[in-house]
């Protein structure tokens, strides 16, 4: 076995060199087959799955593009080109692939792809049979896309797409005046519920700018988080409840089915699904919650 006397260690071994090793694969994957065209990145949840940036007809586009670009000594193409490799030095830093900070590379994948096409359209002879195989190559795959788009991703991914907020809103507003709280856990799906409130329920933005009825904080991370708009409260889990707990309060406790315990039966004011049919927001009286716990205890004390 290799022992290396220390400063050699620190030289080789030290978090430098993995940031940079690290830096490096991430940097590479941003133009792996695998990420631009075949299964994408694992943080795509908002997008179709199993799908990269560009059509997969769009991979020799795009080396035939570059080569065009250098063997034409092309200053543009050689300039958009130097810019796609740039672009994905941010993203880089912190992760192998993620299309949200990757988009400033859109413009340069295009380009190129057209100056592959624009190529390919001066061949002669050849092509004669390789447009009308492009061609239908693209029609095949955005036909492909437009039909999962329309038909399967709605429906398995709408959680992905902050699907069911207005509904969400336009219940919180009905039965508001019945209740002096209302909380609103971001626990299973945090996703700034109070951006989605102020939006669907067009609340004033002088307003909440000047902080009538606004109450922010500051988490463990530094962000500064909006805790509470007139009677509903954003947090990240909802109050703790036993048996001892007042039902006298009138609040509504709101929250991801998972957050409410298992009970053969817990009176709800309305829940919110996806399009599955999978339940998204649970919302209970507290009383009620209350209630059904303690015929829990009782039960079980009694057997």
């Amino acid at each position: 076995m290799l022992h290396l006397p220390g400063p050699a260690c620190r030289v080789v071994f030290n978090k430098y060199y993995v940031f940079f090793e690290k830096f490096i694969d991430n940097y590479i994957h941003h133009f792996s087959p695998n990420l631009l065209s075949i299964s994408g990145t694992s943080t795509q949840h908002s997008i179709l799955p199993d799908r990269g940036l560009l059509y997969l007809v769009e991979l020799p586009l795009l080396i035939l593009g570059v080569y065009t670009a250098f063997r034409t000594k092309s200053r543009a193409g050689i300039f958009i080109t130097l810019f796609l490799l740039v672009s994905a030095i941010p993203d880089s830093i912190t992760s192998d692939g993620h299309y949200g900070r990757f988009f400033i590379s859109l413009p340069a994948w295009q380009i190129l792809i057209s100056l592959g096409l624009v190529h390919l359209s001066q061949l002669g002879k050849a092509k004669l049979l390789l447009l009308p195989a492009v061609s239908l190559l693209y029609i095949a795959e955005i036909g492909s896309f437009a039909f999962e788009y329309t038909t399967y991703f709605p429906y398995r991914y709408s959680m992905y797409s902050h699907y069911g907020y207005r509904e969400l809103v336009d219940n919180i507003e009905r039965v508001a005046p019945e209740y002096d709280k209302i909380f609103v856990s971001s626990r299973a799906n945090d996703a700034k519920q109070y951006i989605f409130y102020l939006f669907y329920t067009k609340y004033d933005p002088e307003s909440f700018q000047r902080g009538e009825r606004v109450e922010k904080g500051i988490d463990s991370l530094g962000w500064v988080r909006v805790e509470r708009i007139g009677s509903l409260y954003f947090v990240s889990t909802l109050p703790p409840m036993d048996k001892q707990t007042s039902v006298t309060d009138r609040e509504l406790l709101i929250g991801a089915p998972s957050e409410f315990p298992k009970l053969v039966y817990m009176p709800t004011q309305f829940v919110v699904k996806d399009k599955k049919g999978d339940v998204l927001f649970q919302a209970v009286d507290k009383r009620d919650y209350i209630r059904c716990i303690r015929v829990v205890c009782e039960a079980d004390t009694t057997q």
